[in-house]
């Protein structure tokens, strides 16, 4: 159980968080580092990469997209920085694919699978997902691609 020092205050409501505050509890040193092949020190997730269908009711734009997705995510630990096509290969299963990245609201934490749980829970009101990426970071350098910010 977590100690009240490990508590992160997050919002109006009383809850335990579901993130943890990144420290040695999020250290795997039998991992290695995928930037130098060396055992990583310090791993930690940040964030998510969820990929989730277009909303279908009437014509929803991107504007519409990105604030429905803000919404939905608004009472979790994590926060909307980026939504674009998914077409990494110039292809997608449907054409209504999208990327929604979501990370941590601060940046000293280590998101954890409640945390996306608590998230793929909102998420799945006004999006249909198919698929997750958690975000890792390795000594502290990022081992995913960025993407356009909002």
């Amino acid at each position: 159980m977590y100690t009240e020092a490990e508590f992160i205050p997050y919002g109006a409501y009383d809850m335990e968080p579901a993130i943890d505050v990144a420290d040695e509890s999020s250290t795997r040193v039998h991992a290695t580092n995928p930037h130098s092949g060396s055992t990583c020190q310090r791993r930690r997730v940040v964030g998510v990469d969820v990929r989730a269908e277009r909303p279908v009711e009437g014509a929803v734009g991107d504007q519409e997209v990105v604030s429905k997705a803000r919404i939905a995510a608004a009472n979790t630990h994590l926060r909307l920085v980026a939504a674009v096509d998914a077409r990494p290969d110039g292809s997608a299963v449907r054409d209504s694919d999208l990327r929604l990245r979501f990370v941590a609201r601060r940046d000293d934490v280590h998101v954890t699978d409640d945390a996306i749980w608590e998230l793929l829970a909102a998420l799945s009101k006004p999006f249909r997902w198919s698929q997750l990426v958690k975000l890792e970071e390795f000594d502290g350098m990022a081992s995913f691609d960025a993407l356009p910010s909002l």
